[in-house]
C-alpha cells in the first residue's frame, strides 16, 4: 500500500508535454486541470464565487472596463461606442459622451495624476478625462509647447505679415491642408547684433526723453558715455506694452558712466526700452546692443484659405516680419499621428510612438507637462529641458509600451530596453539600453505584479515578467506561461486585470471567451495557474478596489447581450448560505414566481429562504417565467458552472521496482481535507463511479439545528472507498456542481500497487 499525500497545488495546472516531466520536482504541485477553482497562496484550491448581474453595457454594446483608481473606492468606467457610463460602489453615477469610437477604445492606453486621466490611442490628440466632484468631462490637452520635427528643407519659404497677434502667412509653394488646422508651427529667424545709440543735452529743469524698444533674445549690453548729471532708466517688457523698471544708472557729479550687460532664454526674450529720465547737466549718450541670436517663434494655425494661405496666432512672437525659410512642423498631428504610448519617468510626461515616427520618443520639461520646448544655453540644451529621443535600431523596432518601475521600461515589438532612473535624464544624458528580445504586443500595457513588470509578448499569447537582477547587473525575466502552451496556443489574450487584495493574482481573457488566473507570489513560489469557464463568453474584465478589496467587474457576453457583472467578495464565514455562487444571478424578496427574459429556456438554480431553504434548479419558461415550489422570503436566482479539479497520475519509486507510474495498481481510498465547504463529488479515472462529499440538503424550519437551515460548512477529513477495479491510472477528479463553496486543502490515494 502506497500512501500518497497532495498538500501543495501552486503548481496549478500543466500541458500534457509539461506532466509527462514526472521528473521535475513541481510534479506534485501540478494538476491536469482546474476549472471554475483558484490557487491559493499557501497550496488550496477554492472554488470561486459567483458574479451579480448589474445590467447590460450602454446600449447593449461592445465595450471595456478601465478602473479609476483613488485612494478609497475606485470608479470604473465602461467605455463603449461614443460613450462613457461611470459606476460608482456598484452604481452608475455619471453618463458623458466620449470621443472615442468603439475601434479606439480597444487601442486606449492610459496614465492617472490625482482627477486626471491621460488618455491616448494613436488616433485622436491626447484627451483628459477630468473628474471634479459629481461631475466629469473630456477636454482635448492643450499643449503649450509641442515637441516639433526636423527642419522643413523642400525649398518652402513661409511670409509673416505681423510679428505677433494674428498674422496672415503666405507660403511660396502649395503647403497648408485642412488638417493643419490647430497645429502649431516653429519658426526659426537669425537675427543680428543691433545697437541703438541715443543721446540727449540737459537742462537747467532736467530734459527726459523715452527712446524706442529694442528686443533681446539672447544678451544685451549697456553703455553710458560723456559727461553729465542725472538719470538713466532701463525698462522691460514681455509684450512691448506693459514696461516694468529693470535697472537705474545715476550720474550726480558728472563723474559717472554705467556700463552693464544682462542674457534671457533664447525663447523667453524681453522689449528694452532706455528712458533719460532727468538730464540735468552736460551731453549723456547711451549705446544699447541687442547682440545676435536664432529667434523661435511659434503660429498656431487657426484657419486654411489656400494650400498657399492661411491664418494664425502668434504663440510665441518672431523677430519681424518677412520671409523665413527655416521652420518645423509638430510631431504631433493630423497628419504625422498623435502618440501610442503615455507614462510619467522623473516628474516629466513620457510620450511615445506616432504613425509618422514610430520609434519616438518624446519628454517634457520637468515638472511642466504640457510643455516640449528645447532651450538653449551657452550653445547647449539645459538639463530641464525636453528631450526628444528614438529608439535606434537595425530592425523596424516600434515603441509597443511604457511603463516606470525605478527605471522607465520601453517595450517595442523586438526587445525590451530602459532608461536608468538612479541618474537625472537631461537632453545630455539620456541613454536607452537593450536588457532582452522578447518583443511585446501593443495591445495591452504592461502591468506591477509583485514587484515585477508583467506584459504579453509579441506573440498576443504568452506572457512574461521583466524585473532588475541584481547578479546580472540588469533585466530579466521569465515566461510565466510556459507551463500552460496547450490553454493558450493559437488563442490571443483579449484584456487583464491585477488584484492585490486579498489574493495577488492576474486574470487574462482570451479570445475563445474563457478565462486564466495565474495566482503569482513570487516570495512564495506560487505560480498556480487555473481557468474560469461561465456560460457564456468573458469578454472584459476589470479590478476594483472597494473597501480596501479588489472586486473584479466583467464583461461577459451571454447569447449576443453584453452583461456587466461583479464577483462576489468571499464572506469565509462557517454559513453556506451566506455564499451567492451563481454566474449573472439576481436577488429577490417575497416571491412564488419571477419572469427573467434573459434566462428563457435555460436551466437555472435557485436558492430560497423561507419555510424551507432549498437549492434547487428549474428551467426557465420561453418568456423567463420560472414558478418556485413555494413563495420565497428571499430567491437567488442564476446560472449554475461546475468546479473540477483533476489531479495527475502518481509517480513515486517503489524500492526494487522503479516508478509506479504504468503499472497497474488500485486506488483503496481517497482522503479529502477541505476547509469551510459543503457538497461535492469525488471521480477516479474521470467520470466514473462518483463518490459524493455531501447532498444538497432541503431542510424543513422543524429540522433547524444550532445554524441556520443546518448549512454550517465543514472544515474535516472526509474519506471515500472508490472504485476497487485495477487500472494503470490514478488520476482522480474532484468536482462540484451545487452553488455551494468547496475548499480543498489536501488529498491523500492509497494505492496499492501489483507488483
Amino acid at each position: 500500500m502506497y500512501h500518497d499525500l497532495l498538500a501543495n497545488f501552486t503548481g496549478g495546472i500543466a500541458s500534457p508535454d509539461v506532466l509527462a516531466r514526472v521528473d521535475m520536482e513541481q510534479y506534485t504541485t501540478f494538476m491536469r486541470d482546474c476549472v471554475n477553482g483558484i490557487v491559493k497562496p499557501f497550496g488550496g484550491i477554492y472554488k470561486r464565487m459567483g458574479t451579480v448581474n448589474k445590467g447590460t453595457t450602454y446600449n447593449n454594446g461592445k465595450a471595456r472596463l478601465i478602473v479609476f483608481r483613488q485612494p478609497d473606492n475606485d470608479y470604473l468606467l465602461e467605455f463603449t461606442d461614443g460613450h462613457l457610463r461611470v459606476w460608482y460602489k456598484q452604481e452608475i453615477v455619471a453618463n458623458i459622451t466620449s470621443p472615442y469610437s468603439y475601434d479606439l477604445v480597444e487601442k486606449l492606453k492610459y496614465i492617472k495624476s490625482a482627477n486626471t486621466m491621460f488618455i491616448v490611442c494613436g488616433d485622436l490628440p491626447i484627451y483628459e478625462l477630468r473628474r471634479n466632484g459629481d461631475n466629469w468631462s473630456f477636454n482635448e490637452l492643450i499643449m503649450e509647447i509641442p515637441p516639433f520635427g526636423d527642419l522643413i528643407d523642400d525649398g518652402t519659404t513661409l511670409t509673416f505679415n505681423r510679428a505677433t497677434g494674428n498674422a496672415t502667412i503666405t507660403a511660396n509653394k502649395a503647403f497648408f491642408t485642412s488638417n493643419m488646422r490647430g497645429d502649431r508651427i516653429k519658426v526659426y529667424q537669425e537675427v543680428g547684433t543691433r545697437t541703438q545709440v541715443e543721446a540727449l543735452e540737459g537742462t537747467t529743469g532736467g530734459a527726459s526723453k523715452v527712446c524706442t524698444s529694442v528686443y533681446v533674445g539672447s544678451s544685451w549690453s549697456l553703455r553710458t558715455s560723456g559727461s553729465w548729471s542725472g538719470t538713466v532708466t532701463l525698462s522691460r517688457s514681455k509684450d512691448g506694452e506693459e514696461y516694468v523698471e529693470y535697472a537705474t544708472y545715476v550720474s550726480n557729479n558728472k563723474d559717472f558712466n554705467a556700463s552693464d550687460s544682462g542674457s534671457v532664454e533664447t525663447n523667453d526674450g524681453y522689449y528694452y526700452r532706455v528712458t533719460f529720465t532727468r538730464i540735468t547737466e552736460g551731453t549723456c549718450t547711451v549705446t544699447f546692443t541687442s547682440y545676435s541670436y536664432t529667434a523661435e517663434g511659434i503660429v498656431e494655425i487657426t484657419a486654411v484659405a489656400s494650400s498657399t494661405s492661411a491664418s494664425g496666432t502668434m504663440i510665441r512672437d518672431i523677430a519681424s516680419t518677412g520671409t523665413i525659410d527655416e521652420f518645423a512642423l509638430p510631431e504631433f498631428s493630423k497628419t504625422n499621428g498623435y502618440p501610442h504610448c503615455i507614462e510619467f519617468f522623473q516628474d516629466r510626461l513620457v510620450l511615445a510612438n506616432t504613425e509618422a515616427k514610430p520609434n519616438g520618443l518624446w519628454l517634457s520639461k520637468s515638472g511642466d507637462y504640457t510643455n516640449f520646448d528645447e532651450q538653449i544655453e551657452n550653445g547647449s540644451l539645459t538639463d530641464d529641458s525636453a528631450i526628444n529621443t528614438s529608439v535606434i535600431a537595425r530592425n523596424d523596432y516600434n515603441i509597443k509600451n511604457l511603463i516606470t518601475f525605478k527605471d522607465l521600461c520601453v517595450f517595442t515589438g523586438e526587445d525590451e530596453r530602459v532608461i536608468n532612473g538612479d541618474s537625472t535624464a537631461t537632453p545630455s544624458n539620456i541613454l536607452i539600453r537593450t536588457q532582452s528580445s522578447w518583443g511585446s504586443t501593443d495591445k495591452f500595457m504592461p502591468f506591477i505584479a509583485d514587484n515585477f513588470v508583467v506584459y504579453i509578448q509579441s506573440n498576443g499569447s504568452y506572457i512574461r515578467n521583466f524585473a532588475y537582477n541584481w547578479e546580472n547587473d540588469g533585466y530579466t525575466g521569465d515566461e510565466l506561461s510556459l507551463r500552460i502552451h496547450s490553454f493558450v496556443h493559437g488563442r490571443t489574450i483579449t484584456d487583464y486585470a491585477y488584484t492585490k487584495y486579498p489574493d495577488g493574482i492576474a486574470y487574462f481573457t482570451l479570445d475563445d471567451g474563457t478565462l486564466l488566473l495565474l495566482s503569482y507570489l513570487t516570495q512564495q513560489r506560487v505560480y498556480g495557474w487555473s481557468r474560469f469557464e461561465t456560460q457564456g463568453s468573458y469578454y472584459n474584465v476589470e479590478s476594483v478596489n472597494e473597501d480596501n478589496t479588489d472586486v473584479l467587474w466583467f464583461v461577459v457576453e451571454r447569447d449576443g447581450n453584453y452583461y456587466v457583472e461583479r464577483q462576489e467578495v468571499e464572506p469565509l464565514t462557517d454559513n453556506a448560505t451566506d455564499y451567492l455562487m451563481l454566474d449573472n444571478a439576481e436577488k429577490f424578496t417575497g416571491v412564488s414566481e419571477v419572469t427573467i427574459p434573459r434566462f428563457a429556456g435555460k436551466e437555472v438554480w435557485a436558492l430560497t429562504t423561507g419555510e424551507k431553504y432549498t437549492v434547487k434548479t428549474y428551467t426557465a419558461a420561453a418568456d423567463g417565467k420560472i414558478t418556485l415550489d413555494d413563495t420565497a422570503a428571499t430567491a437567488i436566482i442564476g446560472l449554475g458552472y461546475d468546479f473540477t479539479m483533476s489531479l495527475p497520475e502518481v509517480h513515486t519509486a517503489l524500492d526494487g521496482h522503479g516508478s509506479i507510474l504504468g503499472q497497474r495498481r488500485t486506488i483503496g481510498k481517497v482522503g479529502l481535507k477541505v476547509y469551510k465547504s459543503f457538497a461535492g463529488d469525488v471521480y477516479v479515472n474521470d467520470d466514473n463511479y462518483p463518490e459524493p462529499i455531501n447532498p444538497v440538503i432541503e431542510t424543513s424550519m422543524s429540522d433547524l439545528a444550532e445554524s441556520p437551515y443546518n448549512t454550517s460548512l465543514a472544515s474535516t477529513v472526509y474519506d471515500f472507498p472508490v472504485n476497487k477495479n485495477s487500472s494503470i491510472s490514478d488520476a482522480i477528479t474532484i468536482r462540484s456542481r451545487e452553488p455551494y463553496p468547496l475548499r480543498v486543502l489536501a488529498v491523500v490515494r492509497d494505492i496499492d500497487v501489483n507488483v
